[in-house]
């Protein structure tokens, strides 16, 4: 299996069904007023905009790890072509892949309440929500659209779950773990707000929770579940998840830093003015001389950060600690293929999370 490939083709099928998800919920906010509609706008808007889908395709293939999704050939006359009852999509697996669409709803949530918090202006290429909305007025106002329509994500999330073709207990398990990898991500949120919890350890662990949870280990428990997947398993899965979502954050801390602005979707120099304290700028802090140190310093936070500074910042990242970074997310990488190179996945599912891991420990965008 291509797996590179596999996600591309999966993308491409998310994104033909979240354009036909949402006029169907834009058109239900008539039922409320202009704002509303206006709102769910946004949020449509917000989540078409180019993206990878990978957690849509975790989900489709943690499900696919231990059941065979619905193929067309094995559909009966009866059944093709009928409406499921998911926002229009018809036939084959779409069952599943409706209930993929949550992952994507959901990160958008997430997207939108994070750019408040790290103050960003630029999502995917274009405005964040918050700086859209903060142009009509000002920024207080942008700030609580852009909580009013994050949160509008998770409520659709959970309804996509509860609407979606699958055993009531397995949905309602779902839901459950769910809600569980969403706290853990407010928890990483939290403390990355937190200052003082700056050591290597603390920053892996805000790693593990912020990002490695609802990039690879939510999407993966929640699609398990759907095909019948036991807390064993689940454990298993967490084992290949976690090493894997911190090479992910690795390598995306690299791509904030050296990457290409037309892939990464954002400014080159957005993280250091933003004053994130990756683990890549805490090594390089850690190894560097004094003066170093003092230009590092310097530069995180500065929001009149000029092209010098953060050419200096990339060539003192680039001698104390690229490098290393770099192991360590392949290490991570290796890490996740152990885990479950002996497991007894479908041979559909266990070849994607085998295949993805190598895109994602060295993507560049």
């Amino acid at each position: 299996m291509d797996a590179y490939q596999t996600l591309v083709d999966y993308q491409q099928r998310v994104d033909q069904a979240l354009q036909k998800f949402f006029p169907e919920k834009v058109e239900e906010a008539r039922r409320f007023d202009a704002a509303t509609v206006d709102s769910m706008a946004a949020l449509s808007e917000f989540t078409l905009r180019k993206a990878k889908r990978l957690r849509a395709a975790f989900l489709y293939y943690g499900y696919a790890c231990f059941a065979d999704p619905i193929r067309y050939d094995k559909v009966s006359k009866a059944q093709k072509g009928t409406d499921v009852g998911n926002a229009g999509i018809t036939g084959n697996d779409n069952h599943l892949l409706y209930a993929s669409l949550a992952m994507e709803l959901l990160q958008s949530h997430l997207l939108i309440h994070d750019d408040i918090m790290d103050r960003d202006h630029i999502r995917r290429g274009k405005p964040t929500i918050h700086v859209q909305y903060a142009s009509q007025r000002d920024a207080h106002y942008g700030n609580s659209m852009a909580l009013c329509i994050g949160n509008y994500g998770i409520d659709h999330a959970v309804r996509i779950l509860n609407k979606s073709q699958f055993p009531s207990k397995r949905k309602e398990r779902a839901i459950e773990e769910l809600l569980i990898f969403v706290q853990k991500v407010i928890q990483g949120q939290i403390r990355d707000l937190r200052p003082e919890l700056r050591s290597e350890q603390e920053i892996l662990k805000t790693y593990e929770l912020k990002s490695a949870t609802y990039t690879v280990e939510g999407p993966l428990h929640v699609g398990a579940i759907l095909a019948g997947a036991r807390p064993p398993a689940l454990r298993l899965l967490s084992r290949y998840a976690l090493p894997l979502g911190i090479a992910f954050q690795l390598r995306d801390d690299i791509n904030g830093l050296y990457g290409d602005e037309e892939k990464t979707g954002k400014p080159a120099d957005s993280d250091v003015k933003q004053g994130k304290y990756t683990l890549l700028m805490a090594r390089a802090l850690a190894a560097g001389t004094p003066a170093e140190q003092a230009t590092l310093r310097s530069a995180l936070g500065n929001q009149q950060l000029t092209t010098q500074q953060l050419d200096q910042v990339r060539e003192i990242v680039k001698q104390r600690s690229l490098d290393s970074i770099v192991a360590l997310a392949q290490q991570k990488m290796e890490e996740a293929v152990r885990a479950i190179q002996d497991a007894l996945f479908r041979a559909k599912g266990k070849e994607f999370l085998l295949g993805i891991t190598d895109f994602i420990a060295r993507r560049d965008h």
